[in-house]
């Protein structure tokens, strides 16, 4: 195996202990993040993103300012910044296990493109010398096939999203295009394409998205903050793809017992469940809301696996096979 070059170290806690990648590390990396892309955190907000107190998120920061990595801005009580006067990464120690992820994170960075590529590489590369390293881990998937493109308007939706303010979004759609008041919640990677997540103004429960190549232009509204709802947050982590839904309607599907590994090791559907198993087929149960939420899956696994319920999925489904074959 290559010996690891270190550029730079970080010391996390006691010198030479070795912390796991849990929580604290996605903190850390969080931090570095925004750092790179705004040039400032603040004690509230990073206790907001990661639903902890002010208290914890102050321990974080601390941290980082004893090693002389962060210092709290002197004219804006509880903001930090890159302590650029001390020589931090000089003092850094990180262990092999710390060095393997990292290196595998730098890697998989280039698989997004634009301003995720730019941003984890920029902070990694102040970090090691990953191109050299060594690891046991490997990702298939899309590749973006030019990553040095960026999200139009990039800097104010990051900002707008942060700053919890609304904006003015104008974008493409079939028919022209269209402008609508909008409260920007994430900047979201799926199928290899770039969307925004927003919650249109005036609308309750409704979390949309738009292709990131149809934005045409982004009005920032900073005198009209928005909080980040709850329900919101957890559509995110139940959604499956870009069709979110708070799973309203029931869908049964009986399956061959050759997809079985799939349905054990990963959510293809919303609220997933396995609810029975034969010798030659397995039934699943999920919720949806939207008819694209699952059929882009079932069609997938076809011809392995059938629709029981309901009638509206399986004749879409039977319907776009018939399309297909015409």
């Amino acid at each position: 195996m290559k010996t690891v070059k270190f550029k730079k170290t970080i010391v996390v806690g006691k010198k030479g202990k070795d912390r796991r990648f849990d929580h604290y590390k996605r903190r850390i990396f969080y931090i570095f993040s925004t750092l790179a892309t705004k040039g400032r955190i603040s004690t509230a907000e990073l206790a907001e993103e990661f639903h902890m107190s002010k208290r914890n998120a102050l321990r974080d920061l601390e941290l980082l300012r004893e090693n002389c990595i962060l210092k709290e801005d002197p004219s804006r009580t509880g903001t930090w910044e890159f302590d650029r006067d001390a020589t931090s990464f000089l003092k850094m120690e990180v262990s092999d296990r710390d060095t393997t992820t990292l290196a595998f994170l730098y890697k998989f960075s280039k698989v997004f493109g634009g301003e995720v590529n730019k941003t984890v590489l920029g902070v990694i590369s102040k970090i090691f010398d990953v191109e050299e390293q060594e690891y046991p881990f490997f990702m298939i998937t899309q590749r973006v096939k030019n990553p040095t493109s960026r999200i139009p308007c990039y800097p104010e939706i990051y900002a707008a999203i942060q700053g919890h303010y609304k904006i003015n979004l104008t974008y493409k759609k079939a028919a022209g295009e269209a402008t609508v008041k909008a409260s920007p919640f994430s900047i979201i990677l799926c199928d290899g394409l770039w969307y925004l997540g927003y919650l249109p103004d005036g609308k309750s429960k409704e979390l949309r998205t738009v292709r990131s190549s149809n934005i045409v232009k982004v009005d920032p509204l900073e005198d009209e903050t928005f909080p980040r709802p709850e329900w919101a947050r957890n559509a995110m982590k139940e959604a499956k793809n870009i069709w979110f839904s708070s799973g309203s309607k029931t869908l049964i599907l009986k399956a061959d017992n050759s997809l079985k590994d799939y349905f054990d090791l990963s959510e293809y559907f919303p609220h997933q469940k396995i609810t029975s198993e034969g010798p030659d087929s397995f039934t699943i149960e999920a919720k949806f809301s939207h008819p694209n939420e699952v059929i882009p899956t079932i069609l997938r696994f076809l011809p392995g696996i059938k629709v029981l319920e309901p009638a509206e999925i399986r004749e879409e489904v039977a319907r776009r096979i018939k399309e297909y074959q015409a």
